[in-house]
């Protein structure tokens, strides 16, 4: 799964490349956000 994501070669559909930007923006939002809170 991660060597998928940072085989760039590898062709992957517009669905999926949105799905993953958004969820891993998700979850760095949350962690800045955690970080915010506590820091």
């Amino acid at each position: 799964m991660f060597r998928d994501l940072f085989d760039l070669s590898k062709s992957r559909s517009l669905k999926e490349s949105v799905g993953f930007y958004i969820f891993y923006g998700a979850v760095g939002l949350g962690i800045t956000g955690l970080v915010g809170l506590f820091a």
